[in-house]
């Protein structure tokens, strides 16, 4: 019996460090900035920011090239502009980003 229990001991032993080697070997994966959007500044290109209303863009930056009709649950409305594009969630900015 007390060689039963070696034998288990070493197969485990086995185990681990067969599947360690595998970890030791691994690659590295690098992604790259993905936020390289210009800053909401002068020197980048001004957008609405997160919380503001409808009212409050249209206000400050007139009326949109195009307006996209809310989709699921809760509704998200988009409003695209000529350098960047509005993404609401009922009335309010959750998100801009600038168009290419």
């Amino acid at each position: 019996m007390r060689n039963d229990y070696r034998i288990c001991a070493r197969s485990v032993l086995g185990i681990i460090l067969f599947a360690s080697c595998f970890a030791s070997i691994a690659d590295t994966l690098v992604i790259p900035n993905i936020s390289t959007q210009p800053i909401n500044a002068p020197t980048g290109v001004l957008r609405p920011v997160r919380s503001m209303t409808m009212e409050q863009v249209k206000m400050k930056f007139g009326q949109p090239r195009n307006i996209i009709s809310a989709i699921g649950n809760p509704p998200i409305t988009r409003w695209v502009y000529d350098e960047f594009v509005v993404h609401f969630e009922h009335t309010y900015v959750i998100h801009s980003v600038v168009t290419k």
